[in-house]
């Protein structure tokens, strides 16, 4: 297999495009019969999903997609959300995937803030909200390059509301050659797909990658629980599988109640957050055929850093390991800097931040080439994967109009690592009135586990117990 291997890999680089909208032509003309994306509705073959882009485009242009164009996507099904993503790339407009949790209030926010002409997706949120006004004295020779944007994610950062990541053709090309290569992600793989195709993660890490190389995305049928996760692994001959440390923590309890071995699995990636050590054991010992990596990165850097393979003995989570080919990464008075040509253009505010070092504002150290995390600059709470912005919790809690003051703390949980937890000083208010007030202005992953009144603010956090069977089977 190893020859194999170099064959697959050495091929898709040879060909690898200049801009994403040519992303699946060399798969396509290899494999045409190959299935791209496979789930309920069906298995989509390479030349299917070829075909499927073609006419989505023209549905596209006539909705007024162009050239320059912004859209947002905000897609729950994978089919979709891909069928479009890769119609926008070929339109040469740049996409920008959004959240479905979030509340439609932000998400006319940050259709404003980008200046998207439209969003494609669920009927649940309006399209075309606010066209963008385009410079009409702008003229340019030529197509779409390398260096042009393609995309813009967005990130709660660490200091308030998202914020646009753009990121240009090159620079995730560029993560997606250093991702199937220091993973080693064949044309064979079926990878499952668990998580949010909003979040670089999933989105970049796992999806483009497979396609690039001529892999197959697979789509479960949800809801997933933690049984029919490891079934679906099993049935559907899954080979890699990318996790958040809660999801790792989900497939440790299907294991362990279907004694299933997936056979076929072979590599598992977490990333998003640090795992527990403990579930990462146990995930070794129940698939010991299974190769797991512990991958560093952040949106900002294209996302994907770097990646430590587990061998035997004790897991240290914090280290992870050798960054890619090409990436460096420095530390100056203990906070990590990242030098890539994956990393992002800028913001949407303050574009244009080629050859300049990307601070990533987590703390660590650099030993025999490997980093290894120590903490995090400022207030963020990363839960499961999520960046939680304390800032933001206590904004929406300061505009009710019985609230004195308040303070938004991370608090422990044995599911998502941490969550935020407010402790508010109020006049004649119930802790139950704010957690609706809370529900109708923040996403699910933002809410507060607990709202403790208090008379005076201290920096206390109280242990959040996991709600009764978070991880049993529902029917």
């Amino acid at each position: 297999m190893g020859d194999r291997e170099e064959r697959t890999i050495s091929s898709a680089f040879g060909s690898m495009p200049y801009l994403l909208g040519q992303l699946l032509e060399w798969p396509t003309q290899l494999y045409p019969d190959r299935a791209a994306i496979d789930g309920e509705f069906g298995q989509l073959s390479f030349e299917e999903l070829k075909e499927r882009i073609s006419a989505r485009k023209i549905e596209l242009a006539d909705l007024g997609a162009v050239r320059g164009g912004r859209w947002g996507l905000a897609y729950s099904t994978g089919l979709d959300f891909l069928t479009d993503l890769l119609a926008l790339w070929q339109l040469e407009c740049i996409a920008s995937p959004l959240r479905t949790a979030w509340k439609a209030e932000r998400l006319e926010e940050l259709v404003v803030q980008a200046q998207l002409d439209g969003v494609l997706g669920s009927q649940t949120i309006p399209a075309r909200l606010t066209p963008r006004t385009r410079d009409r004295s702008e003229r340019r020779i030529g197509g779409a390059t390398d260096l042009d944007v393609a995309m813009v994610l967005w990130t709660s950062g660490s200091t308030g509301d998202p914020r646009g990541v753009a990121l240009q053709h090159h620079a995730v090309i560029a993560n997606i050659v250093g991702n199937v290569n220091s993973l080693g992600i064949r044309d064979d793989d079926r990878t499952l797909v668990v998580l949010p195709l909003s979040h670089a993660y999933s989105l970049i890490g796992q999806c483009l990658c497979h396609l690039a190389v001529g892999g197959t995305l697979v789509f479960p049928k949800l809801p997933l629980v933690p049984t029919s996760l490891c079934r679906t692994l099993e049935d559907q001959r899954i080979s890699t599988l990318a996790l958040a440390p809660p999801l790792l923590k989900f497939m440790v309890a299907g294991l362990q109640r279907t004694h299933l071995t997936c056979p076929n699995l072979r590599l598992i990636t977490v990333g998003a957050a640090q795992a527990r050590a403990e579930d990462l054991e146990a995930v070794r010992d129940l698939l010991p055929n299974a190769k797991i990596a512990l991958t560093y990165g952040l949106t900002e850097a294209g996302p994907r850093i770097s990646t430590r393979f587990l061998g035997d003995g004790p897991v240290d989570p914090a280290c992870v390991g050798m960054t890619l080919p090409n990436v460096a990464v420095t530390e100056a008075e203990g906070v990590l800097q990242v030098h890539s040509r994956s990393q992002m253009a800028g913001y949407l505010d303050s574009l244009d931040s080629r050859g300049e070092g990307l601070a990533t504002g987590d703390l660590g150290s650099i030993e025999s080439g490997a980093v290894t995390l120590t903490g995090r600059v400022g207030r963020s709470i990363n839960r499961g994967g999520v960046m939680v912005s304390p800032e933001r919790i206590e904004c929406v809690l300061g505009r009710h109009e019985r609230v004195i003051e308040c303070r938004v703390v991370s608090t422990p949980h044995p599911l998502y690592g941490e969550v935020p937890a407010a402790l508010v000083r109020g006049n004649s208010v119930t802790a139950d009135e704010l957690m609706r007030w809370c529900a109708a202005h923040l996403s699910p992953e933002e809410l507060p586990a607990s709202i403790t009144l208090c008379d005076s603010l201290e920096p206390v956090a109280k242990e959040v117990d996991l709600a009764e069977g978070i991880l049993e089977e529902q029917h």
